[in-house]
């Protein structure tokens, strides 16, 4: 499967936030992994990505670790723009749906979770 370096920063995100959800044992695990496998990626995606910002972006006087970003024309939009849109394969884990048992999910939640679910 697909996914551009914005799309697993905000799949991660999403399955981070819901790290208390009561999934049920195997979908925790399969989750755990898929979490594991996206990081992975996403490591070398934030360290290029904040090469980036130390790049172009002056600091902060007095505010450790922030960045005040450069005007619209400076290159650090279009880098960062290819950034996030370079398309990672990855193989996720899957599931299926009734390993969810009578689980309430939102739908934002039901939406991260699809490329996790398999196909009947």
């Amino acid at each position: 499967m697909k996914f551009t370096n914005l799309d697993l920063m905000g799949l991660y995100n999403t399955l981070i936030e819901q790290k208390n959800a009561s999934f049920p044992a195997k979908v925790s695990f399969i989750i755990a992994q898929n979490e594991k496998k996206i990081w992975d990626i996403l490591q070398d995606y934030l360290v290029a990505k904040n090469q980036a910002i130390e790049k172009y972006c002056k600091p902060i006087e007095g505010e450790e670790g922030k960045f005040q970003l450069p005007p619209q024309d400076s290159p650090y939009w279009k880098e960062t723009s290819d950034l996030d849109s370079i398309e990672n394969e990855i193989e996720l884990r899957k599931f299926s749906i009734q390993d969810l048992g009578d689980m309430e999910l939102s739908l934002e939640l039901m939406n991260v979770l699809l490329p996790m679910i398999e196909e009947a």
